[in-house]
């Protein structure tokens, strides 16, 4: 029969105190003397910091969970799973970093890219002599004004997720990448705005801005799934199967996020002619049709973007 092991006795630093968090026991068989080879300095370090923001994710789950479930709110459900998933994938990272016993494969390499998913970093380690583990980070915020039907809008676009691809080579560098963005809070947001006796259009009407009571709002982007499939085909590798340390890596693809759905709220008062005939946009159930019908007309022009466009370069250090 199998030995049942505590596996921190086996793996060191950030894989340890992973383990030690999740509270597993680990069946292996193996003896006392089976312990992983011990790490270079670069991986002792990527080990150290990996672990450190294991403890910190571990600190903040047991504050989060002390609240009770009557008290604990939809967003703070949210950020816990959030936090679960991040911790579960750098745990996913450390164990292929730490357990590569094999010396003639690339143990890590860590990369800065930039894509239309925002900049980021990734990591990633060899699992065979034809294939890596990537996980990456993304961010990026942008700020832009524009004109649609006559509203001014004051947009901001925040690209935010959290991604693991499978990089399976075929020839040369050339690879097929299936992956998945864990974390996918890609959205953007926008006060919107049309001054006095200026005209604008909703599904189709023509309405005025009050002088009295200007039509005010603010509009809302976000996509269908928190969590989309991807896939990537691309030329490089962050780990290149030679002596060389640096790396490139160039991809395109797309990830399903599901049709985009934008909500606008409109506030302030429509005219059907300067200063004449004047309504309160939230009171006047025609108005409202007519915001819904524009609101319907927006989604169906960003419908193209449920299957999002991914390009990206990245250039990397193999330790």
């Amino acid at each position: 029969m199998p030995e049942i092991i505590r596996v921190e006795r086996f793996v060191p630093g950030a894989v340890r105190e992973a383990y030690h968090f999740l509270g597993c026991n680990f069946r292996k068989r193996v003896s006392l003397q089976d312990s992983v080879r011990p790490a270079s300095p670069p991986l002792r370090l990527a080990g150290r910091f990996c672990n450190t923001i294991l403890v910190t994710l571990r600190g903040r789950l047991k504050q989060v969970g002390r609240a009770s479930e009557s008290t604990l709110t939809c967003s703070r459900r949210k950020n816990v799973r959030r936090f679960s998933w991040f911790a579960v994938s750098l745990v996913l990272c450390a164990g292929s970093l730490c357990a590569q016993t094999n010396g003639s494969l690339p143990k890590f390499g860590l990369g800065l890219k930039v894509s239309t998913l925002g900049a980021g970093i990734e990591a990633a380690t060899a699992v065979s002599r034809k294939s890596n583990l990537r996980v990456g980070f993304n961010y990026f915020t942008y700020s832009d004004t524009f004109t649609k039907d006559g509203i001014a809008y004051d947009g901001k676009l925040n690209l935010q997720s959290f991604e693991v691809h499978y990089d399976q080579y075929l020839i040369g560098g050339f690879h097929i990448s299936p992956g998945v963005l864990l974390y996918d809070d890609n959205r953007g947001m926008a006060s919107a705005a049309v001054p006095s006796a200026q005209s604008f259009t909703l599904g189709g009407t023509t309405y005025y801005s009050s002088a009295s009571s200007p039509v005010v709002g603010n509009g809302t982007l976000g996509f269908q799934y928190k969590t989309a499939p991807e896939l990537l085909i691309g030329f490089g590798n962050l780990l290149p199967r030679s002596k060389r340390h640096f790396g490139f890596n160039f991809e395109f693809g797309a990830a399903y996020q599901g049709s985009p759905s934008v909500a606008l709220n409109l506030t302030g008062s429509a005219c059907t002619s300067p200063g004449v005939n004047c309504q309160s946009i939230a009171s006047t159930p025609a108005i409202q049709s007519n915001v819904t019908a524009q609101q319907t007309k927006i989604n169906g022009d960003l419908k193209v973007f449920k299957y999002y466009p991914v390009v990206s370069l990245a250039f990397g250090y193999k330790f």
